[in-house]
């Protein structure tokens, strides 16, 4: 330790520089102590260290008795690799050093011999053990598999099965939020070191378990939305990241080639500097100009071009990434490598959306692109009642994520708002969308329900943009009356200044609904647009009043797919200069500020649906747990009281801002748009006394 490890040597020299005592006590003797400098103490975690420490030597010694030989250690992991007959006299030497030096025992039962090309008795008579098992077709090194074709197919069809049956156990689990942080948090990543060590996305040895795992990791979508089945372009949405507005349900077909392409160019960076010998076999993927020259090298490397060329396919700026980021950590490779592919096929997927979308009204897009503004609240783990949700909340904020319908979309039904009497087959004034439409939009933008939206969605984020202040030491206080003469306004949080040379600040939350028929093709066109609307209605009804009296205002809008507005952002950026000096606090208090936020948001709109169900004589009974209620069904032909909007939408042309947004895709090498931006917009580094 002290040459190898200097740094180390005087802690290890507490740890064990003087024998531990072991105190035993017996009933009618008491107690007993006796010294013990044998070994490492228990629970100790630089046991493991001490031991790769104390074997390394004889290890060393090994290698130079063997030169011809690749010994490789990992722990108390040893592998000898070699022709057969030499690597059983290493093995042999191996076991005498390690009895007699090391004062061990080797047992040869917990040993494997893998020999492809020798029988049993040869490698018997070449002074093998008889007691060591020998396999022919691969064996498991590090929890990866290492041999055949037919045997790495095995190895992963029972990691699969494992998973699959975890992800039946978690149905288990009453909480579908919980459900969901378990899935996406950690089962999920069971098949990530898997998939790093064999070409998943080799369809001819593992098509069959690449479709098996996705409709198994799916199926918990399908649990957490409460359908049978899920639309195409849902299980496309759930398997994109939360900053793309999906669920980061990583399946199979998305991860494989990246996985087993960032392994494979992290070995060809390191091995001529560790196995100079075996350089050759793991040439530069980037210096492969044809399937036959990478063969020629050797199996992983035909397999790493075969992968990148199907990267390459869906997003050609992979080969920027790896001239790049070819020498960084497998870690940091593999997760630039997924976010070219899932900036690709998030590409794909707003095409396909465009295309499913009603030009007149398109609420998919904006809802997407207000949704794409929040990629923190389904990456939570719960642990207060403000990111708790329960059942109902989930399965319609999932639905929502997804685009899905909240009930079933039959054309042999009518539903009716019972708060503003309005009927499904009503359509929006110059638009093609219902009124009362399926997705729950009604029920937050309705009128009639404007308390409901208040109480279960404004108010909380009033309350929470109060805590903040007071988190950070802020005087503040919530619903001032009678601040501004001769006028009913009230903002719903005023900021005191601590001298007399800032203006106190002002500030007013504005809820905004993105489906909502003013904000629905602006906000479908560029993403922030609804908030910046919102923020320039709030500014023309506070600013005549607040400039007069030398107040500072400042908008706090979130739209309902929780993008949070550019004015709230500045605002929380401003309030975390109070929280600490260091940015690492600032940070801190940033990432914690929007997550509680989006949160809110996610549970305030949910909210806001539920609590639109029909009364109780209404035609439609009691809601299956599938079809969540958002309005009364009512059979065709019931009479109803006449629409304010009527007529048919005019049949126009394409629109210039669909032409333009549909122009932004043709090139799927092409980074997403401003069209279809979904990073939150930059804030200004304003300083609390601007």
């Amino acid at each position: 330790m002290r040459s190898d490890f200097p740094s180390l040597y005087a802690f290890g020299r507490l740890l064990y520089g003087s024998a531990a005592s072991i105190l035993f006590g017996e009933e009618g003797v008491g107690v007993s102590e006796v010294f013990n400098s044998v070994g490492s103490r228990q629970g100790c975690s630089w046991g493991s260290f001490f031991y790769a420490l104390s074997i390394h030597p004889y290890l060393v010694q090994l290698a130079d008795e063997f030169p011809d030989l690749l010994i490789v250690a990992y722990c108390d992991d040893v592998h000898i690799v070699g022709p057969p007959a030499r690597a059983v006299q290493a093995y042999l030497r191996w076991e005498h050093l390690y009895v007699h030096e090391i004062q061990g025992e080797l047992r040869h039962s917990k040993g494997k011999c893998f020999a492809p090309n020798s029988s049993a008795e040869e490698l018997r008579d070449a002074g093998l053990p008889s007691n060591m098992p020998i396999v022919h077709d691969g064996l498991r090194i590090l929890g990866a598999p290492v041999g055949s074709a037919t045997f790495m197919r095995g190895f992963a069809a029972a990691r699969v099965a494992e998973i699959a049956e975890d992800f039946d156990v978690l149905a288990r689990m009453p909480s579908l939020q919980l459900q969901h942080c378990l899935v996406s948090g950690a089962l999920q990543h069971r098949l990530n070191h898997l998939l790093r060590n064999i070409p998943g996305g080799d369809l001819h040895v593992f098509g069959d378990l690449r479709t098996k795992y996705d409709e198994d990791l799916l199926s918990v979508v399908r649990r957490l939305t409460g359908l049978p089945q899920l639309s195409s372009l849902s299980r496309q949405l759930a398997a994109l990241p939360l900053r793309h507005g999906g669920l980061g349900y990583r399946t199979w077909s998305n991860t494989a080639d990246c996985a087993f392409l960032a392994s494979y160019v992290r070995t060809s960076f390191i091995f001529p500097t560790m196995f100079p010998t075996l350089a050759t076999h793991y040439p530069s993927v980037l210096s492969l100009t044809d399937a036959r020259s990478a063969q020629a090298a050797s199996g992983p490397a035909l397999n790493a071009f075969l992968a990148l060329t199907r990267l390459a396919a869906d997003a050609p700026s992979v080969y920027e990434v790896l001239r790049d980021d070819g020498s960084k950590p497998l870690r940091h490779l593999q997760h630039a490598l997924s976010t070219v592919h899932d900036d690709a096929a998030h590409i794909r997927i707003v095409e396909s959306i465009i295309r499913q979308d009603d030009y007149r009204h398109p609420r998919h897009l904006a809802l997407h692109n207000s949704l794409c503004g929040d990629p923190t609240t389904w990456g939570l783990v719960p642990n207060d009642p403000a990111t708790t949700f329960s059942n109902r909340v989930t399965e319609v904020a999932i639905r929502r994520r997804l685009l899905l319908p909240l009930q079933p979309n039959t054309g042999s039904e009518r539903r009716q708002c019972l708060s503003c009497l309005h009927f499904s087959d009503e359509v929006i004034a110059h638009g093609g969308a219902s009124q009362v439409d399926v997705y729950g939009d009604h029920a937050i933008r309705c009128h009639r329900g404007l308390k409901e939206r208040t109480s279960r969605w404004h108010d909380p984020l009033v309350r929470q943009f109060y805590s903040l202040a007071r988190m950070v030491s802020a005087p503040c206080a919530m619903e001032v009356r009678d601040l501004i003469p001769e006028s009913n306004a009230r903002p719903d949080l005023v900021l005191y200044s601590i001298d007399n040379a800032a203006p106190d600040v002002l500030t007013d939350v504005r809820t905004s609904d993105v489906t909502g028929l003013k904000e629905c093709i602006s906000a479908a066109g560029t993403a922030g647009t609804a908030a910046d609307k919102a923020e320039l209605d709030k500014n023309s009804k506070w600013l005549p009043l607040t400039r007069p009296l030398n107040f500072e205002f400042i908008p706090l809008v979130v739209e309902s797919g929780g993008r949070i507005g550019d004015a709230a952002l500045n605002f929380i950026n401003r309030l975390s200069y109070l929280a600490g000096a260091s940015p690492s606090d600032r940070t801190a208090f940033t990432t914690y500020a929007q997550q509680r936020i989006r949160a809110l948001t996610v549970k305030g709109t949910a909210e806001v649906i539920l609590a639109r169900l029909p009364s109780r004589d209404s035609p439609c009974g009691a809601a299956p747990r599938d079809s969540v209620p958002l309005a009364a069904s009512m059979p065709r032909g019931a009479s109803r009281p006449p629409s304010r909007y009527q007529g048919t939408p005019p049949q126009a042309s394409l629109p210039v801002w669909l032409r333009a947004i549909q122009g932004s895709f043709r090139d799927s090498s092409t980074r997403v748009s401003a069209h279809i931006s979904n990073t939150i917009p930059a804030i200004p580094t304003t300083s609390p006394e601007a």
